[in-house]
């Protein structure tokens, strides 16, 4: 196969690939480590925080390896992209060199050599970003209906342009390499609402602060202590941090995606032995950075869910500390239990914490929930987990040269 290839191509994809490592790859790992993780949330962590803090850790620390590959990946194959313009540049300027010398020797003027290294062009910003009504607080439902109907609006006036821009790539006869997408604008510093969590502990004090000595001498149980601020001290505002920070990490992972087939179109002119080596690799490289999306969704998926289950039981929890309270005030003022001396008839001493009991294990119940929803992020380890191998296979192929050879 003879050989043809355009070095501003070749430089442009070098471009391309080593923003995507050392720019937008590397701000997903920084980003990821800010807003996914909790080791250094601030606040003590009760029993529920302390059961969610390893598995995240560990799902945020899998998910930075990943994103850590695949920036060795990208940046490895710009290393060998760079590598391969190098020989081709060096192989024209030594035949270049003979063909001066026998020029020379017959008694000719060679021409001094371009040097096509001299004038290669840089790359320039991305052709889009996320648009402007990406990311932020999320807003109450009539805010959604009003962005959602903005966002339409905006995408719709786009299309035509970005219609007709694909529409000019596609029929050129010189195709260049430009970047679509800024990934590193889908990363939006996430907001999350006032903690459910929080706001229970400051109104269990209120509901059930009166009462509490009265049912820790009936059931041995301080339901202030042992129940509400055992379980749920911590800044529960990380679950809702964590859930965007992997939707928007996946959202700039299929940008970067998008932005390694950008690369083949223009590459695909390019022939030579080590022309179907990089544009393999680079389809390769493109379908695995968008299938890491899959897994992002999927963690965020089910952080969201456990965030759900937080609020959720925050609220049950807040009715049935009502519920103990209003029983335990109308025991005390029906004076079922007194208060002087607690001698009771054993019945009445029975049924009145029986009862209470009962609305504890209630408690008990909705917080095993929790545990059940933390427990679940597993299936957010495996996910990741899977591509990774992929992934690995990739890097390591940068590694070895298979990226681009001469």
């Amino acid at each position: 196969m003879p050989l043809s290839v355009e070095y501003a191509d070749l430089s442009l994809a070098q471009q391309v690939l080593e923003r995507q490592s050392s720019q937008h790859l590397a701000n997903m790992r920084s980003f990821l480590k800010q807003w996914g993780d909790y080791s250094d949330g601030g606040e003590d962590a009760g029993l529920l925080m302390m059961a969610f803090n390893p598995v995240n850790q560990e799902v945020v620390r899998i998910g930075d390896e990943v994103l850590g590959l695949l920036e060795d990946a990208h940046g490895g194959a710009a290393d060998h992209m760079g590598q391969t313009l190098e020989s081709y540049a060096n192989a024209d300027q030594q035949i270049h060199a003979a063909l001066a010398s026998v020029t020379e020797m017959l008694g000719g003027s060679a021409l001094p050599f371009n040097d096509p290294r001299s004038s290669l062009p840089t790359l320039g910003a991305a052709e889009r970003h996320a648009s402007s009504f990406y990311g932020g607080a999320e807003p109450d439902i009539a805010g959604r209906i009003a962005q959602g109907a903005m966002g339409l609006d905006q995408y719709m006036s786009d299309f035509p342009d970005r219609l007709t821009t694909r529409a000019d790539k596609a029929l050129s006869g010189n195709r260049s390499i430009s970047e679509s997408q800024d990934a590193s604008s889908y990363l939006v510093t996430p907001e999350a609402p006032e903690s459910e969590m929080k706001n229970l502990r400051w109104s269990a004090g209120v509901v059930i602060g009166g009462v509490d000595w009265f049912i820790e001498k009936l059931t041995g149980v301080s339901v202030l202590n042992d129940i509400i601020f055992k379980y749920t001290v911590g800044d529960w505002r990380v679950l809702d941090r964590a859930k965007t920070a992997w939707s928007e990490i996946g959202d700039a992972l299929v940008a970067v995606g998008q932005n390694d087939s950008e690369i083949l179109p223009a590459l695909s002119e390019w022939t030579g032995k080590g022309s179907e080596a990089a544009n393999a690799f680079i389809t390769a490289l493109a379908g695995a950075t968008t299938a890491l999306n899959g897994a992002a969704s999927t963690v965020s998926g089910i952080i969201k869910n456990v965030s759900r289950v937080v609020k959720q039981a925050a609220k049950l929890i807040g009715k049935q500390l009502k519920r103990l309270q209003d029983k335990c005030l109308r025991m005390i003022a029906e004076s079922s239990v007194p208060v002087a001396g607690w001698i009771v008839a054993a019945g009445e001493a029975v049924a009145a914490a029986q009862e209470l009991y009962d609305t504890i294990k209630k408690i008990y119940r909705i917080i095993n929930l929790i545990l059940t929803a933390i427990e679940n992020m597993a299936q957010a380890q495996a996910q990741i987990i899977e591509i990774r191998y992929t992934i690995s296979n990739i890097a390591e192929a940068a590694a070895r040269g298979a990226a681009a050879r001469v």
